[in-house]
């Protein structure tokens, strides 16, 4: 998996709950516009407001720079926040937008990049192979459609419109007519499999079977939570877990990631509910992981398994503490002590070596990963491109690291405040005067469990 999947994964699996934590920019994009409000409206404007202002400056900067993938991310900020102000109709035009990014494959091109060198090393800036409907876009879409009770032929209209008037049309592969269909294509499967028969289990799984010779991975996902929902209703019956563990592990090694990531999803949920009757699965999962762990580096799951039973993972915690302390890649190390911080929560003794680390960045962060331009070669020609996460998602490695070990510290003092308490005037200072709001609240938080 290539480093800007392992960030877009997230993003295509994302629902409307998801929030931006761009702190490079973020801050000071919000208390300038905070200011510059406050100057025009002779008072303290509104925190919907300030967002407005920061949502619409985005757009035009990521449309500047052909960050289509950051422009759509910034679209789900704007249709989240129409939602909460119960303005349906343009949160509904917001995320029609949003999916006719999605069919057509949206990217990040970024700055430098010239048409000519995009075509030379075939790159584009929307790609259809990199095509997705997030089903929690979709689930929401369908929602939204029923609050404002509009007919399927006016629901068309407003989509065709509304992306009509987007300007890289021209540029996109797929037109809204044809973007259409797929979004309905899409809205009717989706309705087909609204319900699991919890006692007809291999039948799911053939299901699914027959969808992955199909290529339909969204539509496999589509079932697999659907499986999973069915351990959380109170209203339905719980299916066989004897009958998921014969396929489950079929999934879990898929080479789509979307298909392993849903299915670790679902052995994490079922573990939850019945740790016992999965413990053989869990087991094997862990072996996977620790013969594999360089792959699995960017992954939550120990930390998860390790509030199930830490006995599984405890071999792997000195691994977790070694890649903090000396990894090469910074996300790599934000990963590892969000694992780390997770397992402290309930084991805190098994974590305690990780703080002083944590700590020691939190008080000086420094760059991690060293920053190099990725080179494209092709039979007959070369170009040297500033692909860092810096570059294409705004990203600051030095604060990312910064807030991950504020928010992985902040869980171990609820595992152990004494682990914690003498670097409590640390924290109170950050939650004071660090420039970064999403330290302070971070920081914040550490305080309260160290008063608790």
């Amino acid at each position: 998996m290539g480093f800007f999947d392992r960030f877009f994964r997230r993003e295509k699996n994302d629902t409307i709950n998801i929030t931006s934590n761009n702190s490079k920019k973020e801050d000071t994009q919000f208390n300038t516009a905070e200011q510059e409000l406050t100057k025009k409206f002779g008072k303290k404007p509104s925190q919907e407001d300030v967002k407005w202002r920061v949502y619409n400056q985005r757009i035009i900067e990521y449309a500047s720079k052909r960050q289509r993938g950051l422009y759509r991310n910034n679209k789900l900020d704007m249709a989240k926040l129409l939602i909460e102000e119960a303005r349906h109709k343009q949160a509904l035009s917001t995320l029609f937008e949003i999916c006719y990014l999605d069919l057509n494959g949206c990217n990040n091109i970024g700055e430098g990049i010239s048409t000519e060198d995009m075509e030379k090393i075939d790159i584009r800036e929307f790609d259809t192979k990199m095509a997705f409907l997030a089903p929690g876009i979709v689930r929401i879409i369908e929602d939204e459609i029923t609050k404002l009770k509009i007919s399927n032929d006016d629901a068309k209209k407003l989509f065709i419109d509304i992306n009509n008037q987007m300007k890289p049309k021209k540029n996109m592969p797929l037109n809204p007519e044809e973007a259409w269909g797929k979004l309905v294509n899409r809205i009717n499967k989706n309705q087909k499999i609204q319900s699991i028969n919890p006692k007809d289990i291999p039948n799911t799984f053939k299901e699914i079977e027959d969808l992955i010779k199909n290529k339909e991975y969204n539509d496999v996902v589509a079932l697999i939570q659907k499986l999973k929902s069915t351990f959380y209703s109170k209203k339905q019956e719980r299916p066989s877990i004897k009958d998921i563990k014969e396929h489950l592990p079929e999934l879990l090694n898929s080479k789509h990631p979307i298909i392993s990531n849903a299915a670790e999803s679902l052995l994490i949920t079922i573990a939850k509910k019945d740790a016992d009757s999965i413990e053989d699965l869990l087991v094997d999962y862990v072996k996977r992981i620790q013969n594999n762990f360089q792959e699995s580096s960017e992954s939550s799951i120990i930390g998860e398994i390790a509030l199930i039973n830490v006995e599984l993972v405890k071999i792997l915690i000195p691994k977790l503490i070694k890649n903090l302390r000396e990894h090469p890649e910074w996300n790599v190390r934000r990963f590892s002590a969000f694992n780390l911080g997770t397992i402290g929560m309930k084991h805190s003794d098994l974590v305690k070596e990780a703080v002083p680390i944590m700590i020691n960045y939190i008080k000086k962060p420094y760059e991690v990963t060293k920053r190099q331009p990725l080179k494209v070669k092709t039979n007959d020609y070369s170009i040297s491109m500033d692909l860092s996460a810096e570059k294409m998602l705004g990203v600051d490695q030095r604060q990312w690291l910064k807030d991950v070990y504020i928010d992985s510290i902040a869980m171990i003092a609820k595992g152990d405040k004494q682990l914690i308490l003498k670097y409590k005037a640390l924290f109170k200072d950050i939650a004071d005067k660090d420039k970064s709001e999403y330290s302070r609240k971070k920081a914040k938080k550490v305080i309260d469990n160290l008063e608790k």
